[in-house]
Parts: C-alpha cells; structure tokens; sequence
C-alpha cells in the first residue's frame, strides 16, 4: 500500500492525479498472475481535507477516508480511482462514474 499526500490538492485534482497513476499502470502492460485480468492494476481511494471544512477531521481521518474508498474500489471490481464521499460533492460519482471506473472513454469531455 502506498500513499501519496498533496496539501495543495482539492478532491477534483487528487482524482485526476489517481487516474495518471492507475492510466500509467494500465498502460504498463505488466503480468500478473494473481490478477482476475492477468495484469497488474492498481485501485485508488481518494479523501480531500478543505481548510473552510466546519469539523476537526485530522490527518488520520482523512487517511481512513481514503484507504475506506480503496476498499471500496477493490469490493467493485478493483482497476479503479474511488473518490471520498461528501454531500457537499453529490452527484460527483455519476459525472465522474465512466473516468473512475477506467472506461476507454476516461477523461473525454462529454
């Protein structure tokens, strides 16, 4: 498990990071034999702290945050970035939904 933490970063950024990781593993083509497809992918969670966020959430919240979505993308058929959820974000999974879930489609503008 790796961590990668950016303060200057907002949850739509850490997404796009996550994606040039997950698209640059992909694009890597590595075998894998342990994998259900044969190659070695990678599944990312992601958690955002905003500095005008009204709770005390700390740095290993925001971890757990993160490492929950990882879990999340793994339960779902892993190769994929998983944002944190937040009602300040609704509907941010369905505009999102073909990028994260690693469509061929991933980071076209609809």
């Amino acid at each position: 498990m790796t961590w990668a933490l950016d303060t200057n970063t907002d949850l739509v950024g850490g997404i796009r990071v996550a994606e040039k990781i997950r698209l640059a593993v992909t694009a890597a083509n590595q075998l894998h034999a342990g994998s259900p497809s044969g190659q070695l992918t990678v599944s990312i969670g992601v958690a955002a702290l905003y500095e005008d966020a009204t709770s005390s959430q700390t740095i290993e919240q925001l971890v757990h945050e993160a490492d929950q979505m990882l879990y999340e993308a793994k339960a779902l058929g892993r190769n994929m970035t998983m944002p944190q959820e937040a009602s300040a974000l609704a509907g941010m999974r369905a505009r999102y939904l073909p990028w994260i879930a690693g469509s061929p489609d991933a980071g076209k503008s609809s």
